[in-house]
């Protein structure tokens, strides 16, 4: 009978550590340590992607190797694509709506020069974070995949 007993309490026991344990985590999922960074109200965020800075400069380089001259300044930064043939309307998905940005606007800005191919993109660096199209980020992360680096 004692070891019934004993065996029913351990169980118990068990069961309730078992739902804390449930509990507790399930709060850690809901609180993020991620600072959550607002976008300006004329981005629409289906369109748009807040990258990390450090992130987005590696993905370019092993994607554009050569071709690209990254400038990192205090509040911007800039990215050219010189002499990479295509390169540049791949650059931004051949999505030309995207020339028509406005850096004060819209947190970036594109500049090509169809003639010469070639390619001057500003993005603004707001808490180490930069707003890049979706169009350049899916045209990046394909180049980034296929690069033999």
């Amino acid at each position: 009978m004692k070891r019934n007993k004993l065996s029913i309490l351990f169980f118990v026991g068990v069961c309730i550590l078992a739902i804390s344990a449930v509990f507790i985590l399930h709060d850690r999922k809901e609180s993020s340590s991620f600072p959550v960074v607002a976008a300006k109200q004329n981005l629409q965020p289906q369109s748009v992607l807040l990258m990390r800075k450090d992130t987005f400069i590696n993905l370019l380089q092993i994607a554009y190797k050569d071709f690209v001259k990254i400038r990192d300044g205090s509040n911007e930064l800039v990215v050219e694509i010189n002499g990479a043939n295509q390169m540049s309307s791949v650059f931004y998905n051949g999505n030309t709506e995207l020339l028509k940005s406005n850096f004060r606007n819209d947190d970036y800005e594109l500049r090509t020069d169809l003639n010469s191919k070639n390619l001057k993109a500003r993005f603004l660096i707001r808490d180490e974070q930069v707003t890049v199209p979706n169009d350049i980020v899916i045209r990046l992360t394909k180049l980034y995949k296929d690069a033999k680096y």
